[in-house]
């Protein structure tokens, strides 16, 4: 099984519908997702899509990492290869010889435990279920963005960043600046030109109730004792012990 999620880590890397940004390796597809989202994954490697199935209800705000990155030829062409299906995308002047590269905005959900909070939380009951039943349930765990100019400044501005739940089903991210707000930006309808994955690992806290403790990438493996599935089995003493 390990060999199996290797081969496919490395395939998803050299496939043509990803994109290196950072060092983390980005879905390119036409998935319309939104970070925080949950979902499955349907095809394999070169026609791969995200159907998005729940928003969890955020009732903290849930610290993110946001980086400002300079387009590079490849998420340049990746970028443009979206414009050609959507005219409404805005145009990026991307010049590879000239030093100063317009800049796309990766966010990440870093307050990891946090996520996982809400997740146990009872607002998301039928949340739980659903990735627990399913047992294939995905959460977009980092998105790359393309923002206005003024948007871009004021993350600049910012020192710290959080995904807010402020309506149904949409989701902001906060701006601060020495612990307090100075913006919120709809981040839900800003083009995306990538996206990552993540996957659940649970816990049993105690006998027949599980919880999802971590949120990790698709190639790693779960840590200590979680594990990426329920188990419904009840243990049966010995009877050699009895």
């Amino acid at each position: 099984m390990k060999n199996w999620i290797s081969l496919a880590c490395i395939l998803v890397l050299y496939s043509c519908q990803t994109v290196k940004i950072e060092n983390a390796t980005y879905n390119t597809n036409s998935s319309k997702v939104e970070l925080g989202v949950i979902g499955h994954s349907k095809g394999m490697f070169f026609n791969k899509k995200f159907n998005s199935k729940a928003y969890p209800e955020l009732t903290s705000k849930i610290k993110v990492n946001v980086s400002v990155v300079p387009f590079s030829k490849r998420s340049n062409k990746v970028y443009l290869s979206k414009t050609k299906n959507n005219q409404n995308l805005a145009k990026i002047n991307y010049v590879d010889s000239i030093p100063v590269k317009p800049e796309l905005v990766t966010i990440s959900i870093l307050d990891i435990n946090g996520y996982c909070r809400e997740i146990n939380s009872p607002e998301n009951t039928k949340i739980n279920r659903l990735i627990k039943e399913t047992k294939k349930a995905k959460v977009i765990s980092s998105i790359a963005i393309v923002l206005k100019e003024d948007d871009l400044q004021k993350i600049k501005n910012a020192d710290e960043f959080y995904l807010i739940n402020k309506k149904d089903q949409k989701y902001s991210l906060g701006l601060f600046k020495q612990g307090k707000q100075t913006d919120v930006l709809e981040i839900s309808t800003a083009p995306v030109l990538g996206y990552e994955e993540g996957r659940f690992c649970w816990s049993e806290i105690k006998p027949g109730k599980w919880e999802v403790i971590d949120l990790i990438a698709i190639c790693e493996s779960c840590k200590g004792n979680t594990v990426k599935k329920v188990s419904n089995k009840k243990k049966t003493k010995s009877l050699f012990r009895m």
